[in-house]
């Protein structure tokens, strides 16, 4: 490291997890890290800002852990670790609230040495905006899904990796009249630049050239990728102009925003710079300058492209079913998720000193604790407090009665903290429990006996406890529910889930044991919808069953049972006309 003066950082970044795999619509698992790259090196600095971004798949049902390692850049290809950050994910930085996920730096000897920023954007490209038709898209499926795998291959090695493509950019030609003088004999050395924001912080798109001693600067002309302004034309970018020198910090001449619908679609050519100290000081202010777009237009240019049929299948999952882009939307603008936790005690588990029981505690985790703990670890960075409502149902509690719901503290607390919480009163309750049938247990609201192992009483409840949504108060319910039986009363059960149907909850049903679920199954209503018997059908699938045993591994359970709620949560939304609500941004100070 530097002795005597500052270091000269640039870091690294670590990822595990689903990747993107060429032609096939199923993502390969990582399971160590591997390095995505390096940002630039900054030099003689102690708080770098990177310009270096790094892309990434987001995946709503997998965790996709990441790391960070900061090195000093000591030149001839030699650098040392200043720290390393401990293992976060990519779910905790697109929910960090402010738009800034912070964890510490921590050195060989476990000091901290300084902190860690990230920022997550969705990014939108041209081809996002420009999909293939659907009848393409349906003949690019189907013409792949009918072949063998082999020929599938072979026809692989025949479709162009690279094909020409038209590219938008936006063609910019500026100028400057009139600017105000900042230099000793009248002139000034004018420079400008472009910025958009991303999340909390203002990152730079394009800076000009310095035109010296002019106060009528025409700069040169320049293009941008239309993917720079994430292919929208509405979103504000700003505009600052200064006077460069050499010897002390450039001054601000003056600044405004503006959109490209603004100036491409509407015409609009001038703005007023405007310098807000003196825009505050001066009575009669009116600009410190004129910028003028002298042409500014879209113009397409052929640039080689990855083959999209190379990637169909997963073009046409993320476009069509995943809505994972729209559902970070939601998040970033505030949209509050809660996770509600249901265990089932019914006496078809057999009591958990035996040794063939489900709920039987040893040194390796039972299936429900397995469940709990994979599923709970995707969910558990979405909930902002970390605070679960936990519950079971099916047994009695100390010997005082069959209970159809009770709290999983077996005490007045309702919700738990975190995941790890769970499992501990989950442990804890065990003995405390006798597990029975539910049809010894009556239905608060209709006053009828339950059958064996219902549980739409814990829909009821976690329905029951739902706040209202609006347009400024987003909030959607995950109820998981971890089961063994397949007896219920099914036409109670199914009124319960289409009653809920009109509200912000996802079901996700874990089915452990080695029953079929033939009757759980058809809660999952894929392709025909449930009807209340009252004849209201369900306008979209809440619910999504998986049987333990079905899964190979538990990354593959909470895979499956996690991966319809992003598309659950838009779709919900959609259908009550909210939108997602603006990121905040934090005004950051400017730089130069």
């Amino acid at each position: 490291m530097d002795l005597l003066s500052k270091s000269d950082p640039f870091a690294k970044l670590y990822y595990m997890g689903p990747s993107t795999s060429g032609s096939s619509n199923q993502p390969i698992i990582s399971t160590s890290f591997t390095c995505l790259g390096k940002t630039e090196t900054i030099q003689n600095n102690s708080n770098p800002s990177f310009a270096k971004k790094f892309s990434l798949y987001y995946y709503f049902e997998y965790s996709q852990k990441l790391n960070v390692e900061i090195y000093d850049d000591d030149g001839k290809n030699n650098s040392q670790l200043m720290g390393k950050t401990q293992e976060f994910t990519l779910s905790q930085v697109i929910c960090s609230r402010d738009g800034k996920f912070k964890v510490n730096l921590v050195n060989t000897s476990g000091k901290v040495v300084g902190q860690v920023f990230l920022h997550a954007e969705k990014v939108v490209k041209q081809a996002d905006v420009n999909p293939f038709s659907e009848e393409r898209e349906r003949l690019a499926f189907q013409r792949f899904s009918t072949l063998s795998y082999q020929a599938l291959r072979d026809l692989v090695m025949e479709i162009p990796k690279v094909v020409p493509t038209d590219v938008k950019y936006v063609h910019f030609v500026c100028c400057a009249r009139n600017l105000d003088k900042k230099d000793l004999f009248g002139k000034s050395d004018g420079f400008f630049y472009f910025e958009k924001d991303v999340a909390s912080r203002r990152e730079k798109l394009y800076q000009s050239e310095v035109i010296q001693k002019n106060l009528n600067p025409d700069w040169a002309t320049f293009s941008l990728n239309l993917d720079l302004f994430n292919n929208d034309f509405n979103k504000n970018i700003h505009v600052k102009c200064y006077d460069h020198d050499k010897h002390s910090d450039a001054d601000l001449i003056g600044e405004f925003s503006f959109t490209l619908d603004e100036v491409i679609n509407q015409g609009k050519k001038q703005f007023d710079l405007i310098e807000p100290t003196l825009a505050s000081k001066k009575k009669n202010y009116k600009n410190s300058g004129i910028f003028e777009f002298t042409d500014c237009q879209i113009i397409i240019k052929q640039e080689p492209k990855q083959n999209p049929e190379l990637s169909i299948y997963n073009q046409v999952i993320a476009l069509k079913e995943n809505r994972n882009a729209e559902f970070m939307d939601y998040l970033f603008g505030g949209c509050s998720i809660s996770v509600s936790v249901g265990i089932d005690f019914t006496g078809s588990n057999r009591a958990y000193t035996e040794s063939n029981s489900l709920h039987h505690l040893s040194g390796k985790q039972n299936q429900y604790q397995q469940a709990l703990s994979q599923v709970m670890n995707i969910l558990e960075p979405y909930d902002v407090d970390k605070m679960y409502a936990a519950y079971g149902y099916g047994a009695t509690v100390d010997g005082k009665g069959m209970k159809p719901m009770f709290n999983l503290s077996l005490t007045d607390q309702e919700e738990l903290h975190g995941a790890q919480e769970i499992l501990t009163a989950y442990a804890n309750a065990l003995p405390r429990l006798s597990f029975g049938d539910m049809g010894s247990a009556t239905n608060p609201k209709t006053k009828q006996r339950y059958w064996g192992d219902d549980f739409y009483r814990l829909i009821e409840c976690v329905v029951e406890k739902t706040p209202k949504i609006h347009q400024n108060h987003q909030f959607y319910n995950i109820l998981l529910l971890i089961i063994d039986g397949d007896s219920f009363d099914m036409q109670s059960t199914i009124n319960s889930i289409v009653d809920a149907n009109d509200k912000p909850i996802s079901i996700i049903i874990v089915g452990v044991g080695n029953s079929n679920f033939s009757n759980c199954r058809k809660f999952d209503a894929d392709d025909e919808p449930l009807v209340h018997s009252n004849g209201k059908k369900m306008t979209r699938d809440i619910v999504q069953f998986v049987r333990f045993a079905d899964c190979s591994s538990v990354e593959e359970l909470a895979k499956q049972v996690l991966a319809e709620v992003p598309k659950q949560l838009v779709t919900f939304f959609e259908a009550k006309k909210i939108v997602p609500n603006p990121r905040p941004f934090i005004q950051q100070p400017p730089y130069y």
